[in-house]
């Protein structure tokens, strides 16, 4: 069930947002990845969060090049968008935060640590981007990524 126009409201293609997440749960990653683009073509303000999850969904199948031609679309063209949240108070901050972290993993599974480590660096200035982990702790992406190294 993809939006099939632009013509859809953002509480539709919020829908299709969280169907595209159910579809990576369950492991269907190429119907997720048409899912997010069609929400990116569709609703301008879930175009970088949609663009993220495609980024992340390729991460999943160890496409890392092509994860980090999309995390970088959102580095490059979404730097100011919000974090787009399915599950209320789970991450807060900026898209952009993510989206490094994400090109942190594609880049490291390329064997590119010196733009990995590039990518740290850029993240120093997103330390209000955070996850929230079980325990209610908030962890800002840039220590997710430094884990890596």
């Amino acid at each position: 069930m993809a939006l099939k126009s632009k013509t859809h409201s953002r509480d539709e293609a919020t829908n299709q947002m969280a169907f595209g997440i159910a579809l990576v749960w369950d492991r269907y990653f190429l119907d997720a990845i048409k899912v997010f683009r069609t929400v990116a073509d569709s609703e301008e303000s879930l175009a970088g969060a949609a663009w993220c999850n495609i980024g992340l969904t390729y991460l999943k199948m160890r496409l890392y090049k092509d994860a980090e031609r999309a995390l970088s679309k959102v580095i490059k063209c979404y730097p100011k968008s919000k974090l787009h949240q399915t599950i209320p108070h789970e991450e807060s901050g900026l898209i952009i935060a993510k989206a490094y972290l994400g090109r942190v993993h594609a880049r490291l599974g390329q064997g590119n640590t010196s733009g990995a480590g590039k990518d740290l660096e850029a993240m120093e200035t997103l330390p209000s981007s955070f996850v929230i982990d079980e325990q209610g702790h908030q962890i800002s992406f840039r220590e997710l990524a430094a884990v890596q190294f």
